[in-house]
Formats: structure tokens, sequence, C-alpha cells
């Protein structure tokens, strides 16, 4: 079995992402191995040790980083590794070869990792005991590898890698890919092994180990030309993506001075260095001015990468819909139950079918949409409908759950919603918005509404009554009690008073679970109802008011008991 004579290793420093050429080759994709390089995300990766040894450029986790990469230029990778010895060596490399075989059958190659030298190449053939392969010394090297060599050598890793299929990848899309990835691999975390650092980070420690002089002349070459390699490919790349619309003058040119620095370098230091040659001191020094000036420049593209990125998504988010909600919607609603670690199906499930009669009057959400999916609520009420512990003068509006799903969260999406919400407001009159907040980072933190110019105007505890004021008229909002704040008379069981609204399923969730603590104990006097404009929901346990947010069973459970201890002692 042999494939055709036009899928071998190209040229290239790089040789990860010359073999991911001969790969995405075979299924009938033109790009260069520049191109590969640049729009995988590779060529964005600088790795170096202490030495800037001849190590540095191939210490990375090749299994999580060239699947992912392959993503990127929209295929699906599948892949047989392993680092291990003895008995473990000998099965990967057999399964390995099997995977090769096949591959070969089906007309893929495959890339491995060790032809020729601690390279990356290809299996493109296989003849009884024998690989056919390409790699960095073709014509030069063996064109053979017998099969139980595979995963030997001087870096003996069993690695083999096949493109097998494509993921459907619009090339916005694949190029916003290319843009994280090389925010990750310049700023981190990028999977890295100990010893070495990445991205900005490789060219300070460059910079260390040149003004140390602790520094292998050989390793300082060889990743000079795959530094200038690699820059020229992301210029190229960065100039055909901005046809796609993405803002990327500023990065083009700061990553087209670090590609001029570091083509200089390469320059100064071919590879491999001429017998006997030494890194002087003048060799040095020139050397440190130009990786410090590549690793400004590379500061500053980076910059601009982050810049064009968020630019995009404000773009896309002034795109999506927000859509009052009805009755066709109604399953729409508390998407945000999904984000939080309790069970809430049920609940969810029951406030939504509560919402059924009131949606659109008495109650209202505006729900804001990326595709199918909901992304984003404001539910709302007028304050005499919303049922809540909150009292206020005027004509006032009630919010509860105010969400946005995390991964939409930084894109302007809560301040469309907000000033959707105030122009209804403002439309008819209403004096203010109200809502509840609390300290707690994980349930209606107060700091993320008042970005959207809440202020607090009351407080019970970590329980926060926040105002958006739409007029000059004084609201006067407070806080009111669920019941009579006068403490009962300590006799017989512990009171719990409970009124249940079905606004929010957390807080249906933690009323609930309240009530099923009491109902287990002989202790307690449980009056559970329906919350009303007179009796708001909430929760009291001998008048003091429960945590506005979510509360676990344990914890329940333990307060109950604290309290009637303290309320009749045993």
């Amino acid at each position: 079995m042999k494939l055709s004579e036009d899928l071998r290793l190209p040229r290239a420093w790089d040789t990860a992402s010359g073999a991911l050429a001969v790969c995405a080759r075979s299924l009938g994709d033109p790009r260069s191995p520049a191109e590969i390089a640049a729009a995988s995300g590779l060529a964005f990766r600088v790795s170096v040790d202490a030495q800037v040894s001849l190590a540095g450029p191939h210490a990375w986790p090749w299994r999580e980083e060239l699947c992912a990469a392959a993503e990127r230029l929209g295929y699906l990778a599948e892949i047989v590794a392993s680092s291990e010895r003895g008995a473990l060596h000998a099965a990967a490399q057999a399964r390995a070869v099997a995977f090769a075989r096949a591959g070969l059958a089906a007309g893929r190659p495959t890339m491995i990792w060790g032809v020729h030298a601690p390279e990356f190449g290809v299996v493109r053939g296989s003849d009884g005991d024998e690989l056919e392969v390409s790699g960095i010394l073709d014509g030069v090297g063996p064109a053979r590898l017998d099969a139980r060599e595979l995963g030997r050598g001087d870096v003996p890793v069993v690695f083999a890698l096949q493109l097998v299929g494509c993921v459907p990848l619009a090339p916005v899309e694949a190029a916003l890919a290319t843009l994280r990835a090389a925010l990750t691999h310049g700023r981190g975390p990028a999977p890295t092994l100990a010893g070495f650092s990445t991205g900005l980070a490789a060219f300070a420690t460059a910079l260390a180990a040149l003004e140390s002089g602790v520094i292998d002349p050989g390793g300082l070459a060889y990743s000079a030309q795959r530094w200038a390699e690699s820059r020229a490919a992301i210029c190229g790349w960065l100039d055909g993506a901005r046809a796609l619309g993405l803002e990327l003058d500023g990065a083009l040119a700061a990553f087209r001075r670090s590609a001029s620095m570091l083509a200089e370098l390469a320059g100064c230091h071919p590879f491999p260095p001429a017998p006997g040659s030494m890194l002087t001191n003048n060799a040095r020094d020139q050397a440190h001015a130009l990786v410090d000036e590549a690793r400004r420049a590379e500061h500053e593209a980076l910059d601009a990468v982050e810049h064009a990125l968020a630019a995009e998504r404000r773009a896309s988010a002034a795109a999506l819909p927000i859509v009052d909600a009805d009755e066709a919607r109604l399953g729409d609603l508390y998407a945000c139950a999904a984000e939080l670690p309790v069970p809430l199906a049920g609940e969810s499930a029951e406030c939504r079918e509560r919402a059924r009669p009131r949606l659109g009057g008495a109650l209202r959400a505006k729900l804001i949409y990326d595709g199918a999916r909901v992304v984003g609520q404001l539910l709302y009420a007028p304050l005499e409908a919303a049922l809540y512990p909150v009292a206020a003068d005027g004509r006032r509006w009630f919010l509860f759950c105010p969400w946005l799903a995390r991964d939409a969260r930084g894109r302007g999406l809560g301040a469309r919603l907000f000033a959707a919400l105030e122009a209804d407001a403002r439309a008819e009159h209403v004096d203010g918005l109200l809502t509840i907040a609390t300290g707690d980072e994980r349930f209606l933190h107060a700091a993320g509404l008042e970005r959207h110019g809440f202020v607090e105007v009351d407080r019970r505890g970590d329980t926060r009554l926040l105002e958006r004021a739409l007029g000059d008229s004084p609201s006067r909002a407070r806080l009111i009690d669920v019941t009579d704040p006068i403490e009962p008379a300590r006799s017989g069981k512990l009171p719990l008073v409970i009124r249940q609204a079905y606004n929010c399923p957390l807080l249906l969730h933690t009323r609930r679970s309240l009530a099923r603590a009491a109902a287990n104990s002989d202790r307690v006097s449980l009056d559970e109802r329906d919350a009303t404009a007179a009796e708001p929901a909430g929760a009291a346990i001998a008048g003091r008011p429960l945590l506005h947010g979510y509360v676990p069973d344990a914890v329940l459970d333990a307060a109950l008991t604290e309290q009637a201890d303290r309320w009749s002692p045993r």
C-alpha cells in the first residue's frame, strides 16, 4: 500500500504543521504548511526552557494541542499516543502501526513522531514489516522505518494522528477560534510541560538566558528559524483574515514588527551553526535587542487581538434579538436554572406553569436569544403583583431573575436588556425599578446590578434592596417583614412562617426544603401558605427572616435544630 507521491512532508521548520498539511491535503485541502500553521493556531506557540535548548520547540502536550489544532482547521482527529515504557510501549506501538495501516487502506496518511530525527513526519506506505515514511530529511534519510522502531529514537514517544473527517466551520468562526488560540498561546494559560515556558513568558525566558550567557547556541539558532517562519505565517494569515471583517490591522502591524526582528535574528544565527562558531558577547547583545523588541511587538499584537475579539463579541451581541415572552415561549423561562448546581427541574416547571396565566400582564419577561438558545432574561412585574417583601411609593416595577449565561457575559447583552426594560418602563410612565440582591457572588450579586445603575436603598443582613430611579419621584423603598416584626412569645413549638411565591425556582426550592425539614421535626410549628400582597413571599424562623438565596438542606436542618434548642431547650 502506498499513497500518492504528492503526499510527502513539505520543507518547513515546523514539521507538526507540515505533517498536518499533508493529512489535510489527502482530504482535498489545498492550504500550504504556512497557512495550516497559522490557521491551526500552532504558529502562535513559542516554547523554551531556561537554556533555550533544542528541546523547547517540541515541548508541549501533543495529544491535546494537535487535536485542538485540527478542529480549528475544520477536521476531526483520531490519535494513538503513549509515553510509557516496556509492555505498555510495545502495545501502543502495535496499535499505532495497525492504525497507520488502516489509514493507508482508507487513503489517509498518518502523522507520526520520530521520522529521521526528533521531528514529525508521515506514514505514506507500508510493505511487510516496514512503513514508508516521509520526513525532514527526505532524499537523505531512510525512506523506510521498521515498524518495531516506531516511537523509539532520541525522544521515545509513540504518537500517531489521522484526520478522519470534517467539522462544519464557517470562515469567521474558524478565524475567531484561531485568534482565541493566539491569546492562549501568547498569554496563557497554554498547556505546557514542566520546565518550559510559553508565549510572552518564553520570550522573557530567552532574554534571561541571553543576559546570563547560559544558553545553547544551537537551540537559539533552531528556535530563531522556527520563530521567523511562524511569524511570517501569522502575518500572511492575518492579512487574509481581515477580509472577514475583523479588526486586525493593529495585530498585523505589530506581528509584522515581530516578524522583522525574528527574521533578522534567524539570519544572524543560521541552523545548524557553523563548526566552531561561538556566541560572542556582541552576538548575544544583538540577539537580546532583537528578541526584546519582538517581545514588545508580540505584547502589542496580543492586545490588538484581544481588542478585535472584544469588538466582534460586541458586534455579534448587538444583533441578538430581544423578545417579550408570551405563552408560546413559556418553556424558555428560567433557563438560568440549568447553570445552578442544584436540581431545579421540578421547581422550574412549577414556576412556568404558575406564570402561564400571568405572562404578559402581571408577569412579564424579556428574553435574549443566540440562535434557538436563551442566553439572558429579565423577569419583572408591577411591585404590587410581585409579592416580594418590598414597599415603595409611586409606580414601580420589581425585577427578579436577572440572568446572563456565563459564556454570554462581557458582550454588552446585560446593557441591552436593561435598556429595553427601561424603554418600556418609561413608555408606561413607571417611576423606577426595584430588585433584591445579595453579597453572595453565586446568587443575585449586588455588584452586577450596580453596574447597570442600581443603588442600594435598604438592607436587612445580607439582603439588599436596590433601586434604579427613572424620575424625580421619591420611592421611599424599603424591605418589610414577612411576619410581625415583634418576636413571638417563647412558648410551645418554634414558629416557622413560609409564604410561597413562584417567581424564582431557587427560592422556591429553598423554602420547600425548609418546609420539609420542619415537617420532619416535632419541635417546629409550620405555617405555610401562598403569598399575597398583604403577606409577601419569604420565610421567617421565630420572626427572623431566612437568608435570601440558596441554603443547603443540611444547613437548614442544623439551623432549625439550633433555633428550636434556643426556643425551647430539650
